[in-house]
């Protein structure tokens, strides 16, 4: 049997199967998320009109907006698991709160990369504008 399949069996033995799918699609929703960031700040980048760079920057900040937005309800929904349901229950609920902490720490860590990457750019805009 293999590590995932061992995994998988344990999951479904004490209930996380369908919390994990759901898990694992936020997961690929946010992966999706923050490469449609990184790809807008690339553009920014790239780009050598003004105007154009200033709207992908707008673009950047709101999707930056909108994932912090998304961080937030995700750190809400792990207050609600940590009820008081007792025994196994408890420990899934730990568990799970365990992983949606590290999820959300390594959102974290992405977005500051994101924020900083974006300050980046506006120093650098600011720059060519002292230039000119």
């Amino acid at each position: 049997m293999t590590k995932n399949a061992i995994i998988l069996s344990f999951m479904l033995l004490v209930g996380l199967g369908p919390i994990a799918v759901a898990q694992d699609q936020a997961a690929e929703e946010k992966a999706a998320r923050f490469e449609q960031m990184q790809e807008v700040m690339k553009q920014a980048k790239e780009t050598t009109d003004p105007a154009a760079r200033r709207k992908l920057m707008r673009d950047h900040m709101r999707l930056m907006q909108e994932e912090m937005q998304s961080m937030r309800a995700m750190m809400g929904q792990g207050h609600e698991m940590m009820g008081s349901d007792g025994g196994m229950m408890m420990n899934k609920n730990m568990m799970q709160h365990m992983q949606q902490m590290q999820r959300r720490m390594d959102s974290m860590q992405q977005m500051m990369e994101q924020m900083m990457a974006q300050q980046d750019m506006r120093m650098d805009m600011e720059d060519g504008e002292r230039e000119e």
